[in-house]
């Protein structure tokens, strides 16, 4: 018996749902010449009983963090340091974001701060949220504990160059209504305007999508709506300062650039999801990954 290779024209990852090219493998990632397995970092081998939608990865600075329930890990090679445990969460996932080499980490309940060490904050001037994002030296916190209330349909940003979010008459830090429905996550964002490249961030909502770009008062940003279609959930959206993805409530994936939506599909493949879809972007090699 001879056996005789076989070759099969993949075409590599289609772009849009009814595009030329794979639509699925399992445990395969296709490329330009064929197929490579697909493997989990390292450092997440070590962990033991964590629970979908853990554990995470943030990339911070020059380094990495790995999140579970109630845990934050530096990754320290191909292990896992731990930095601080045993921390109060409300059942959420977590966000981070860094100022400087100043990292914040929130979970809907606690904020933890810190640069080469972690803990918990209590000083009250960061508000816990569902989200946190870093613009321009700003930091961004969608759905805040604010002045003694929640604020689910707002965003609130700190001061420039500052991690203290208390109001004042400067203007310097607010809290801004984000007219999307209660705010799930918030991305820093960078479009290409007639005037140049202008910075700013997105806010993901339960029943729309917003825009704020950075205007001509101090520290402050201007709206736009960019759509009225809500996201899945909280982790459904991924990307970096110039492409954003995010999936819809009925499960259609969208792209943002430069300020405009465009529905690239997937509905088919995304139907089997159930309670969590999560979006991963490779920033590096351009790939969007997406989990659940």
């Amino acid at each position: 018996m001879e056996d005789f290779p076989v070759k099969i024209n993949f075409g590599g990852l289609a772009q849009k749902q009814d595009a030329a090219g794979t639509l699925m493998s399992i445990n395969l990632k296709p490329y330009e010449k064929g197929l490579r397995s697909v493997l989990a970092p390292k450092p997440t081998h070590q962990l033991s009983g964590v629970i979908w939608p853990f554990p995470q990865v943030f990339k911070l600075g020059l380094n990495s963090y790995v999140t579970t329930k109630d845990s934050i890990f530096l990754i320290s090679g191909n292990a896992l340091a731990p930095l601080i445990t045993d921390v109060p969460n409300a059942n959420y996932p977590w966000d981070a974001a860094i100022v400087g080499d100043y990292k914040v980490f929130i979970n809907n309940k606690t904020v933890v701060v810190g640069r080469d060490t972690l803990e918990v904050d209590d000083s009250e001037k960061i508000p816990t949220g569902r989200s946190i994002c870093s613009v321009s030296g700003q930091l961004i916190i969608a759905a805040p504990w604010a002045y003694a209330s929640w604020n689910f349909e707002s965003v609130i940003w700190s001061r420039v160059g500052d991690v203290d979010f208390t109001l004042d008459r400067s203007n310097v830090s607010a809290l801004r209504f984000a007219d999307c429905g209660i705010v799930l996550r918030v991305l820093p964002q960078s479009i290409k305007t007639m005037m140049g490249y202008k910075s700013g961030f997105i806010a993901y909502g339960t029943s729309g999508v917003s825009s704020f770009l950075h205007d001509n008062l101090p520290a402050g940003f201007s709206l736009v709506k960019l759509s009225n279609i809500g996201i899945y959930s909280q982790l459904a959206v991924s990307g970096d300062i110039n492409d954003h993805f995010f999936v819809s409530k009925d499960k259609k994936l969208y792209s943002i650039k430069d300020g405009v939506v465009k529905e690239l599909g997937y509905q088919s493949q995304l139907q089997g999801a159930g309670s969590e879809i999560i979006l991963s972007y490779d920033t590096f090699n351009k790939e969007l990954w997406v989990s659940y």
